[in-house]
Formats: C-alpha cells, sequence, structure tokens
C-alpha cells in the first residue's frame, strides 16, 4: 500500500499549498481511526521529501508527531507549515497540538503567528486590542466556523461530558460579552482602521450569537461602521436579520437558515434540514442583497445546499 501511494504522489505535481491525491489522505484518515500514528509520520516523511515546502505535509506532520507526544518535531514542523502559509486560527484551534500547549515553544508560536498577523495589517492604530480581540474572535469561533479542527469525538447531548463541554464553551461566551462591552464603551465599535480585519469581526460574531438585547443595543454600532466601509455590510445584514428573527419578524435580506432538529434515543442530534426563514418581500430580496455585497440569493442557496423556496411554510418564533 506504501508503494501506491508513493506512486500516487510522484504521478502529480505538489505545489507549496496543495494537498496530495485523494487516495494518499483517505489512507492516512485510515490509519488514523487505527491510531497507527507511526505508519502515519512515516508516509508522511516520505511524502515530504520530494515536497519538503508544502503546507499540508508539513502541517500533518505537526500534528501527528504532537499526539505522538514528540514535542521537539512538532514543533519544527508546526514552523515549517507556518512559513508555508498555515493559518493561524486553524493552529490555535486544532485539538491534535493539546499534547504540545504546555511547553514553551508553543507560547513563542503563538507570539509569532500574534505578530503575523500585525505585519498583515500595519496601518491598524490599536495593535494591542487588535491582538486581544483577534484571540477573542479565535475563541468564539472555536466551536463553530472553525470546528472543523476539534478532532476529539464530540460528547453525546445531555451526557455529563457535554455538559462540562458545554460549561467551557459558555464561558468563552459570558467573558467575551462582558469584554467586548467594555472595550466599546472605551474605544467604540472596533473598526478596519483600528484592529484589522479579522479582529474586527469578532465584535459582530460575539454579539451576533448573543440574546436578543445585546443585538438590539449594538446594532446601530456596526451599521455606522459599515456604511463608512469600516466594517462589513455582509455582516450588518446577518445581525439585522438575526435581530428580526429573534423579534418574531420576517428577515430582510434573507441570510439566516434555521433547522429543527432532534435529539436520538442515544443523544446525538439528528441532522434535519435546513430552510430559509421568512423573507418579507421576497421578489426584490437580491436587489437588497447588492446593497449589503451579498451574493444573490440562489448562488447563497445552491453553495449551502439549501432548497430555496420563498413559498415555504416555516413557523416564526419570538426568542
Amino acid at each position: 500500500m506504501k508503494s501506491i501511494l508513493l506512486i500516487f504522489l510522484t504521478l502529480i505535481t505538489l505545489n507549496t499549498v496543495a494537498q496530495p491525491d485523494s487516495v494518499f489522505v483517505n489512507e492516512i484518515q485510515n490509519l488514523r481511526a487505527k491510531e497507527n500514528y507511526s505508519e502515519i509520520v512515516s508516509l508522511l516523511n516520505e511524502a515530504s521529501i520530494s515536497n519538503p515546502d508544502n503546507l499540508w505535509l508539513n502541517y500533518q506532520l505537526a500534528c501527528y508527531y504532537s499526539i505522538s507526544t514528540d514535542t521537539i518535531n512538532s514543533i519544527i514542523y508546526l514552523n515549517k507549515a507556518i512559513k508555508a502559509g498555515a493559518n493561524g486560527m486553524d493552529i490555535m484551534t486544532d485539538t491534535d497540538f493539546e499534547n504540545i500547549h504546555t511547553c514553551t515553544e508553543w507560547k513563542i508560536t503563538i507570539k509569532r503567528l500574534e505578530e503575523i498577523y500585525l505585519n498583515q495589517n500595519p496601518e491598524i492604530t490599536h495593535k494591542e486590542l487588535a491582538i486581544e480581540l483577534w484571540h477573542m474572535y479565535i475563541d468564539d469561533q472555536r466551536y463553530r466556523t472553525l470546528g472543523k479542527n476539534y478532532k476529539k469525538p464530540f460528547p453525546k447531548f445531555g451526557t455529563l461530558e457535554y455538559l462540562e463541554f458545554n460549561k467551557v464553551q459558555m464561558s468563552f461566551v459570558e467573558a467575551n460579552k462582558k469584554r467586548l462591552k467594555n472595550i466599546i464603551k472605551e474605544y467604540g465599535w472596533p473598526t478596519y482602521s483600528m484592529v484589522g480585519i479579522e479582529a474586527a469581526d469578532a465584535a459582530f460574531y460575539i454579539f451576533q450569537h448573543a440574546e436578543r438585547k445585546y443585538l438590539k443595543k449594538y446594532l446601530p454600532y456596526l451599521k455606522n461602521a459599515a456604511m463608512a466601509n469600516e466594517a462589513s455590510k455582509a455582516n450588518y445584514a446577518k445581525m439585522f436579520d438575526r435581530l428580526l428573527l429573534y423579534c418574531g419578524k420576517k428577515q430582510y435580506y434573507g441570510t439566516q437558515l434555521v433547522s429543527f432538529g432532534n435529539i436520538d434515543k442515544d443523544g446525538n442530534r439528528k441532522k434535519s434540514k435546513m430552510v430559509f426563514y421568512p423573507i418579507s418581500d421576497y421578489k426584490a430580496v437580491n436587489e437588497r442583497r447588492l446593497g449589503m455585497d451579498i451574493e444573490p440569493i440562489e448562488a447563497y442557496a445552491k453553495r449551502m445546499g439549501v432548497e430555496y423556496n420563498p413559498n415555504a411554510n416555516v413557523k416564526m418564533h419570538k426568542y
């Protein structure tokens, strides 16, 4: 099998970013399921001989050396992955790296990632605040958009393990909301010019999943920033629609999808069909979306794998 996989690798030209072919990747995943980490490291090392600067290979080597408690090699390959362009938010939320979180080199790596963010945003005016908000964004999205990096078995709903998991997650949420309120009180809404795009977007994401009172209070702040091109117009549209949803009203921009899933007898969430929450004056929704720099709703539906049926009978709820 090893020789076959290496033949596949030699048949394709890898640049410094590309992921190897699916046969190789599937073999790695199969070995992971068997916890055969030494074989994975061997395969990755062989593949990296002809592609020493490949981001994917170096990142995977860093992951599996960490799982194998080989801190030195994990840090070495992690630094190579960072040099090749690895995303700092992925690194900081990847559970494969938990074994190296307590080492000094990990702290140095975090500092390096912070410096990279600042170097990517040289014109920002509030650098310390930018780093703080960047970390807040990562904590908020750890189990959401960055949830792909949670590679451990997810606890079953209703179990003690799940309750503890949820408690930790909610502690991040509450701490972030409290801190963000104080930041806005002192600095106003964090803007792109102040802290950069990712850090500024933290304010949106933290409040987007908060209670209705937060959306109602801070939506005007986001609107003013968005209209000045200092925040995302699309994010403003999403928060506006979310507030309408919370109030039991039809959404305006068509950004909100809902599902009404249940928990099965084994404590697992049942996957349910995602549908668009009802949209007011849906015939003009694409014109409104265009004004907020959002793609047509049909394209959005296709990208999300959701049917767009404006006449669907979806019940509205007040939250």
